[in-house]
């Protein structure tokens, strides 16, 4: 961690950030957010420590995570049909080429005008064409990750690695906070986890989730808002499939 933070969960190890970046090398995006330095610092995590797994804090999970992949990467599809991976939970191996290339993509961003369209990064086409090199915050958010894996993993012919659909991350933003939720058809599905995009739940949703939604379910079972405090199953209910 770069700063102390309250309410850590028992039995969680504190490790000073800094000794994998240094906290004067944290940026932003050009939108404000620190999502695209957070998928940076999850790749080098990875590449100093072979076999862990990353998993985001807006995780709420709900039974071990108790894979024997050595790749452990989620995508879905959106209603276009169209293929998008996110990294809420990952692991890839140390030495896997396709960790290389997304962590190169820090300090080599113009690798993805290989495949960012082109009317995403005309400007930054331009400057480069004069001289002008463009940090990775320039870049479109997603370029060290959904898109980032996508094109890297088709190459490096790893597709076929891909969990689909999500385990980790099966419900939108929707689903989470609107629609009726079934806990037992729901881990018959093979389902892990909610990923309740921490970033994207309003202020609406977290004060007035929809009752029997998926939100709904998890604070009557910890009495906590789990993305405002850490929250922990009560020890008494059973979430094993079928019961």
């Amino acid at each position: 961690m770069y700063q102390n933070v309250e309410n850590i969960p028992e039995g969680i190890d504190i490790c000073d950030a800094n000794d994998l970046i240094h906290e004067s090398e944290i940026f932003r995006h050009r939108s404000g957010s620190l999502g695209l330095f957070s998928d940076i610092f999850r790749f080098k995590i990875l590449l100093e420590n072979d076999g862990v797994m990353w998993v985001d804090t807006d995780v709420f999970c709900l039974r071990p995570f108790d894979f024997k992949d050595k790749y452990i990467i989620g995508a879905n599809s959106d209603d276009n049909g169209n293929l998008y991976i996110n990294g809420c939970v990952l692991r890839i191996p140390s030495d896997s080429p396709l960790l290389d290339k997304l962590f190169r993509l820090w300090r080599h961003p113009e690798d993805a005008l290989n495949f960012v369209p082109h009317n995403k990064v005309r400007l930054i086409k331009l400057l480069l064409w004069f001289g002008i090199r463009s940090s990775i915050s320039q870049y479109p958010f997603a370029v060290a990750a959904s898109s980032g894996f996508l094109y890297y993993m088709t190459r490096l012919k790893l597709l076929d690695m891909l969990k689909i659909p999500h385990p980790f991350e099966p419900l939108s933003t929707h689903e989470l906070f609107e629609d009726k939720f079934k806990l037992e058809y729901f881990l018959k599905e093979g389902n892990y986890s909610f990923h309740f995009f921490q970033s994207l739940a309003n202020e609406r949703f977290i004060d007035k989730p929809e009752p029997d939604s998926a939100y709904d379910w998890c604070l009557l079972q910890t009495g906590e808002h789990p993305l405002l405090e850490p929250a922990e199953l009560k020890p008494e209910i059973d979430i094993t499939p079928g019961k």
